[in-house]
């Protein structure tokens, strides 16, 4: 009917603000020291900001006239939920002005793995993944909190395997064509032999014969 919004509609999905309680526990997985800086890039209600274990912040918000994006300024950690339309700016920006790494929250398929690479080759690797499913947001999608820092750990990978080609062996198994050296060339299918059947006749009268011991008799010859 009209005038009825879906269950899970926001009139802004920029502006979701995270619960407090959510924010506490994004910030504890933050391995910063107690002198660095941090900064909260979308400030929205503060809860980032407010409960950072530092006087030693700062914040952005577009909504008071600060714009993290156009922003050339440092810190050691930045840590916020970024705005879910801007995912590729966002983590472009935050991975450009931090020293040591940063936080985000952001929904599950933002973080693609092709990001994640980028990422790294940028030198800032996974540190940490925090898996949120937030009903106070109302909608069904995934969010993941993502520490990344510029040391790598040994117990988070990212593997991206490339397109490639496999063939079925006679044991069932899937085998890389190439490792194997398997052709994987499709047998040209050779059409069957067509039939001809082979009609034999008598060389008297050229009547077919349907098998070579039957013989043609005259009317003369049949018996009464």
């Amino acid at each position: 009917m009209a005038g009825i919004k879906p269950k899970h509609h926001h009139s802004d999905r920029d502006r979701i603000f995270t619960p407090e309680y959510v924010a506490k526990e994004c910030i504890k997985k933050i391995p910063a020291s107690v002198e660095d800086s941090w900064c909260d890039c979308c400030l929205g209600e503060g809860v980032f900001y407010n409960n950072f274990p530092t006087d030693n912040k700062s914040w952005y918000e577009i909504d008071k006239g600060r714009d993290f994006l156009t922003s050339s300024e440092k810190y050691d950690w930045i840590v916020t939920n970024i705005p879910f339309s801007k995912p590729k700016e966002f983590i472009a920006k935050m991975s450009e002005n931090c020293n040591k790494g940063f936080g985000i929250l952001c929904l599950a398929n933002s973080m693609t793995a092709t990001r994640l690479k980028q990422l790294e080759k940028m030198g800032l690797y996974l540190n940490s993944i925090t898996i949120l499913y937030i009903k106070d947001w109302g909608f069904g999608y995934r969010t993941d909190f993502y520490v990344f820092t510029k040391q790598e750990v040994d117990n988070l990978k990212v593997i991206v395997s490339e397109r490639t080609k496999y063939k079925t062996l006679p044991n069932g198994n899937s085998a890389n064509a190439e490792e194997h050296n398997i052709s994987l060339k499709v047998p040209q299918q050779v059409a069957p032999p067509k039939f001809e059947p082979t009609v034999q006749t008598s060389l008297n009268n050229n009547i077919p014969r349907l098998h070579p011991n039957f013989k043609f008799h005259s009317k003369s010859e049949v018996q009464p």
